[in-house]
């Protein structure tokens, strides 16, 4: 009896799966905090250099193109209505990456991926809610993580947005076999 050594998945949606969606299993681990910080590390360079690219925008716009004009001795300074705009951009980066495949450069370096329960990408309503809840928990001298030393299955952010932030598997072909 001959059988198929690469058989075809019957369902055709398998064979089209996303590289970016994890597999689900029951072993999955929840990312522990130290884990979260060094990935909010990384994406803390990425937000610096948004923050930086839309300060120069902003004041570009306000000093070149409204033409107000600085006293001698004044510093530029972005408008604080423009403030806004730079958590409106942050969030966009956030929630953009947690949608399409649910892992932001740092999260990828740290090899964790947000998901919802049922080990699904993020839609964009949950993604929102997640990074207001996300805002107010480091807003608040970082109660909403500090929960997960008592909570381990995740942050105030992750249970106030029915979410979860997993470890994903090394990736075997990646480790240096070499031949």
């Amino acid at each position: 009896m001959q059988t198929n050594q690469n058989p075809q998945p019957q369902n055709p949606k398998q064979a089209q799966q996303p590289f970016f969606e994890a597999e689900h299993t029951s072993s999955l681990l929840i990312a522990p905090l130290w884990r979260r910080l060094a990935a909010m590390i990384y994406d803390g360079l990425v937000v610096c250099a948004i923050t930086m690219a839309y300060g120069f925008s902003a004041i570009g716009v306000k000093y070149g193109l409204l033409d107000f004009e600085l006293e001698a001795g004044e510093r530029a300074q972005i408008p604080s209505s423009a403030m806004l705009g730079l958590f409106f951009l942050i969030g966009l980066f956030y929630t953009f990456f947690w949608t399409k495949g649910g892992q932001t450069v740092g999260m990828r370096a740290w090899r964790l991926r947000v998901e919802t329960p049922t080990g699904k990408t993020l839609c964009w309503k949950q993604s929102i809610i997640r990074y207001g809840f996300s805002l107010l928990a480091f807003g608040l001298l970082g109660f909403g993580y500090w929960w997960q030393l008592f909570d381990k299955k995740g942050t105030l952010h992750d249970r106030l947005s029915n979410s979860r932030v997993i470890v994903l598997a090394k990736d075997k072909s990646k480790s240096g076999a070499r031949n």
